[in-house]
């Protein structure tokens, strides 16, 4: 636009100065002819930029509203949340008066609390003040009281340790005492020995056989190289006589081939298949021969009848070597 205005001056002047040139009229034309397409072409933006102003001016007018509208809304929006606030803040302002109204009342009730405590506190204070120097009283008597205790117990520990010292002395002289005893009785074993004999017995005769069957004899029995005493005795029979009735005698000879006194004799019916006495206990014997004589004998006729004459002896002496220590 300032450009048109600029060359339409020109022209003007031109016109006022005009000279009879063809050169200054054909440059005239020209420049006209020229002013007149860019005219057009003026003309054409003009025309687009005016359409395009109203569709701006229309736009315009469309956002003006569309912001009265939010600007409305937005009026509304914080007039309501306006309301809501002053109405918080009366509640809030309420409500802390009611709590500081509460706490002043939470505060003096504390306050009352603490000092009734707190009297509590000195009146208990003094109380076991006073406890404390009654027990420390009590405390001072009682470890006097341990001290001479203590004194007596020692005294009677004393005592009871040399008591103890004692009977454990007296109790290992017995301990020792027994093991020896034990050690003793225990070499004086009882033994078991046994005689059979069969056929019929005959009066007077030494029927019994000891070890591999060889007859006894007077003088002749069974050896025992130690003194001993008998302690029980058991006689068994296997036979077909019914009514017979024997007489034993045992019979001792020293190592010297004496007779040995006293003797004891066992006799009977036996009419039971077996005898027992585990209560005999004859006097000491010494090392010698035992023999078993027949000393009676009536109605035995079995050729097959068996006897078995068990001795159980007890030796008097302590047998075997006492044993390394």
């Amino acid at each position: 636009m300032n450009l048109l205005k600029t060359q339409t001056a020109e022209a003007i002047a031109f016109h006022h100065n005009f000279v009879t040139s063809d050169e200054n009229i054909v440059q005239l034309v020209d420049r006209t002819t020229n002013n007149a397409s860019k005219i057009g072409v003026l003309e054409t933006t003009t025309t687009s930029q005016t359409n395009e102003i109203d569709q701006l001016e229309t736009d315009i007018a469309n956002n003006a509203s569309n912001i009265v509208a939010i600007n409305n809304s937005f009026t509304a929006t914080t007039d309501l949340l306006r309301t809501d606030l002053n109405s918080e803040t009366t509640n809030r302002t309420s409500a802390d008066s009611s709590l500081q109204s509460n706490i002043d009342s939470e505060a003096a009730t504390r306050l009352a609390s603490d000092n009734t405590l707190q009297s509590n506190i000195d009146a208990e204070k003094v109380l076991r003040e006073n406890a404390d120097v009654i027990l420390q009283a009590n405390i001072d008597s009682e470890v006097l009281s341990r001290t001479l205790d203590v004194s007596g117990i020692n005294a009677s520990i004393s005592s009871e340790i040399s008591a103890r010292f004692t009977a454990n002395a007296l109790l290992q002289s017995n301990i020792d005492a027994e093991s020896t005893n034990r050690t003793n009785a225990d070499k004086r074993m009882t033994f078991v020995s046994v005689g059979e004999a069969e056929g019929v017995l005959l009066l007077n005769d030494y029927p019994f056989s000891f070890g591999f069957g060889s007859p006894s004899k007077a003088g002749f029995g069974l050896a025992i190289p130690f003194n001993f005493a008998i302690v029980g005795f058991a006689i068994t029979v296997d036979s077909t006589d019914t009514n017979r009735s024997i007489g034993f005698g045992l019979e001792h000879y020293d190592v010297n081939g004496n007779l040995f006194t006293p003797q004891f004799n066992v006799s009977g019916s036996l009419g039971m298949s077996n005898v027992y006495n585990t209560n005999l206990f004859t006097d000491p014997y010494p090392p010698g021969n035992i023999c078993i004589k027949i000393k009676s004998v009536q109605n035995v006729s079995d050729i097959n009848a068996r006897y078995r004459f068990t001795l159980y002896c007890q030796s008097l002496d302590e047998l075997g070597f006492a044993p390394p220590s």
